[in-house]
Order: C-alpha cells, then sequence, then structure tokens
C-alpha cells in the first residue's frame, strides 16, 4: 500500500483556504420596498435608494418620495427629486443597507443627524406562511443625533406618478 501524502497536503491547504474567505454581501437585483401582491409591490433596482425613481417589478415606474428637513436644509432619503423642486434636492448620504426577511433596512447620514429608514412586514411567524411571505406594509424612521447641538429635523414621504 502507498502513500500519497502530498495530495493530502494539497488538499488540507486548499480546505483552509476555503474558510479563510469571507462570503461576498448579498447583492439581489431587487430590493422589496412595499410588496402586497403581485400586482401593488414598489421595488428598489438600485444600490443607493436615491439614485432612480421606486418601480414595480415588472420595471413601470411606482415612485415614492421620501424628504426630511434638518437645520432648514431639505434632503432626499428615498426616490428621485420631486418634479416641482427647482434646484433639484439633494440627496442624504446612505451610509447602511441590511436585507432581512421581513425588512429592508437603509442608514442615512447629514449635518450630524443619523438616520435609519426602514421597510418592514407587521407579518406574524404563524401568518407569514398562510400569508404566502413577507407583506412590507410599515415604515419605521429612527434618527438619532451625531453631534452634539441641537438639530430641528421633520421627516415626509410620498407617493406619486411621474410624467
Amino acid at each position: 500500500m502507498t502513500k500519497h501524502p502530498i495530495p493530502l497536503f494539497l488538499l488540507a491547504l486548499l480546505a483552509g483556504q476555503a474558510f479563510a474567505q469571507s462570503p461576498a454581501p448579498m447583492r439581489p437585483p431587487a430590493v422589496p420596498l412595499i410588496t402586497h401582491d403581485p400586482y401593488f409591490s414598489i421595488w428598489s433596482m438600485e444600490d443607493n435608494l436615491t439614485a432612480q425613481p421606486t418601480k414595480h417589478w415588472t420595471g413601470s415606474e411606482q415612485p415614492l418620495t421620501g424628504l426630511i428637513r434638518i437645520d432648514e436644509t431639505t434632503y432626499r432619503l428615498l426616490g428621485t427629486s420631486p418634479r416641482w423642486a427647482e434646484p433639484p434636492i439633494q440627496p442624504m448620504r446612505q451610509v447602511g443597507f441590511k436585507l432581512t426577511p421581513t425588512r429592508t433596512i437603509y442608514g442615512f447620514e447629514q449635518s450630524g443627524v443619523r438616520l435609519d429608514f426602514t421597510f418592514l412586514t407587521p407579518a406574524l411567524p404563524h401568518d407569514f406562511v398562510q400569508a404566502g411571505g413577507a407583506k412590507y406594509a410599515a415604515l419605521a424612521i429612527v434618527a438619532w443625533l451625531l453631534t452634539s447641538p441641537a438639530h430641528g429635523a421633520r421627516s415626509t414621504t410620498s407617493s406619486g406618478t411621474s410624467c
């Protein structure tokens, strides 16, 4: 019986390399924002939530707009700048993204304010299977100060059609 130490050594080396690599971050082609059924759903097709209008899964625009005013300056955190805005409203700086089975979470920072914008489903675990999956229907906005001075902040979201 002949032993082959080299192949075993190579196998151990390759296995060690495979475990040393971390998986690439998940980047789905589209991210659910509001989903109810195939006829009513709104998705983000970009990495950045303010890069283009939100869309239906078929690709047709279903624009949502989210605005926040910080210290008398308005920023976008969802969708493109509204048609009425002249000059266009600048986007808030997106610093985070997380996708879970029941939540899509975006993080933003601007002018000393951190904001987490969460699209979530109110489905409970026992309803999840009966409902046919996640139905995103609620929004949660959480903001906190990154600096000590007081800031004034107010947020607005809207939906509409674009021409």
